[in-house]
This record gives C-alpha cells, structure tokens and sequence, in this order.
C-alpha cells in the first residue's frame, strides 16, 4: 500500500490541491467489500518498479447497493511522471478492460465526477478540479483510442464564503426552520464517503414532513491538512409534490448560513449540466463553476 500510495503522489505532483494519500488512507478505499475484491486492482511494472496502477471495480447488483446492468468502472487510474508517454496508461486501460470482459461485463465506465477529497488537481489560477477534466488531452487521447465515447458533462461549484454572495447568506434568517443531525444511511454515497460523518438538514413542514432535505460533511482529512473548514453538499432533494415552492432556496440557505458560523472557507458540490433547474438554483445563490468534468462510457 506504500508504494500505491507514492505513485499516486507522485502522480499527481503539479496538479495535487491538498492532502496527499497515506497508505492507510488508500487501504480503506481499496478494502475488499460491498463487491470489490483485490483482482480489481491492476499494476503496471517497469524494471521491477511501480510505474502505475489502476483499480478497475465491477459494478454489479450487489456493488454498495445499487441495481445496475453488468458494467466495470475504472475508479482510479496513475501513471508515474517517469514513466509517461511510454504506453503505460493506455496498457492499463486495456488490462482493465479485459479484466471487465473476463467477467461477463457488458460495458465500462470511466468517470470524471468525483469533486471531493484527494482527486482534486490545482488549475492555474490556484482552483481545483478533478476526476477526468474535460480538458485534459492526455485523459481524453487514451479513452477515446480504447472505445469510450463521452456521456454525460457536470459542473464542480464552489460557494466561497469569502464573496459577496456569502454576506447576503449571512444576512438570512433561516437557522429557525430547520433540524440537522447525523445521517445514518446505508447507500452507496454513505459508504462511498465513510470517512467523512454525513449529515442531514431537513426543512419541516407545517405537520412535521420534510419539505426539503440537503445531505453534507466536513471534509475532514482535507481540512485538518489544509487548516480551514471544507464541506462537501451532496445534494439538496424535495418531495416531487413539493417542487417549485422555493424549499430548497429555503433549505440550502440556511445550511450556508449554518457552515459559515462555522467558518467554513467554502463549500463544494457536483451538478451535472443537464440538471438546469439545480444549476440555476445553484448560481442564484451565488456558487460558481470551478470546472468541467466528463463521464465516459464504452460498450462491449
């Protein structure tokens, strides 16, 4: 796990925002369970030396819950500095996806959405951005050679609580509506971000219902690194018969006004670009595009 986690560093020298994997860290994200096993993980050799590795997971019905046709998603992908422009990615690739046929699968994934944690890589104008960028020829030449074709684009935003959208939040009175606690789920985005405490913020209704209800955390490693307070919203949901009433307005400002009494520094959150409705909430309020990713798919 110590070499693994030194190639990723490595990797991503020049590009790494924050904190940089530990070999614990990397051992509970690759620990064999809820359908992923150690054969998901595939190393590339030069030498005698790691020069890359990737981690190629089969999804199936039994993958942290979900119902999902047969398909493989390639979660992590890294190729050392040294050994770039040698092929290595690219043999990666084809190993992961004849890993993925070796198993019955009926198509891959490669996914360009994971805007929290360790994947962020530094623009240059010091922002943040991860996954697979939309921009990033490198990425986009290999998975385009394999087969994969572009599927889906999202938005990584940031709510800077340094700005002046973050004032007018500041100004709201909306702490008096709401209830926060610990989340106790057990679906795929609980286990996906365990190391992090998820939380609930539900807006109430006149008879106790939630009319609105926003699922966030404090990105713990990062912000302890990085010596300011981080969050992560994972989405701000309302009951179809609820819709267009102005709940998660209601909702997600006061979680902002919440986490900046905290001293948060800013709150990230992913969006994909055809959610218009969510995008235009978003941007109303006064989070902003930090960048563009890309969810690729190929089938068998």
């Amino acid at each position: 796990m110590i070499d693994l986690a030194e190639v990723w560093n490595a990797g991503a020298v020049g590009r790494h925002a924050f904190y940089p994997w530990t070999a614990p860290m990397l051992e509970g994200h690759l620990q064999p369970s809820h359908g992923w096993s150690a054969d998901d993980l595939l190393l590339a050799l030069e030498n005698n030396r790691l020069a890359g590795w990737a981690q190629a997971t089969i999804l199936n019905q039994g993958h942290m819950g979900m119902s999902l046709h047969p398909a493989g998603s390639i979660e992590m992908l890294v190729v050392t500095p040294q050994a770039r422009g040698r092929g290595v990615g690219r043999a990666l690739l084809r190993a992961a996806l004849a890993h993925f046929r070796q198993r019955g699968m009926t198509e891959a994934r490669a996914s360009g959405a994971w805007p929290y944690g360790p994947h962020f890589h530094a623009l240059a104008d010091g922002s943040e951005r991860s996954g697979v960028p939309a921009d990033d020829p490198r990425a986009l030449a290999c998975l385009s050679a394999a087969g994969f074709t572009a599927i889906r684009r999202s938005w990584v935003m940031r709510f800077d609580m340094n700005g002046q959208a973050a004032a007018l939040i500041h100004n709201m009175d909306g702490e008096g509506l709401v209830s926060d606690q610990a989340r106790m789920g057990a679906t795929w985005l609980d286990y996906a971000f365990r190391a992090w405490t998820l939380r609930e913020q539900h807006l109430p209704g006149d008879r106790g219902e939630t009319l609105s209800q926003a699922i966030y955390a404090r990105m713990d490693g990062l912000s302890d690194y990085d010596g300011k307070e981080y969050y992560a919203l994972f989405g701000v949901y309302t009951t179809p018969g609820g819709r267009r009433q102005g709940h998660a307005r209601r909702n997600l400002t006061a979680l902002l006004s919440r986490l900046r009494s905290k001293g948060a520094a800013f709150v990230e959150l992913h969006c994909y670009a055809d959610n218009i409705p969510a995008l235009g909430l978003y941007r109303e309020l006064g989070f902003r595009e930090v960048v563009s990713t890309t969810d690729f798919r190929l089938v068998f």
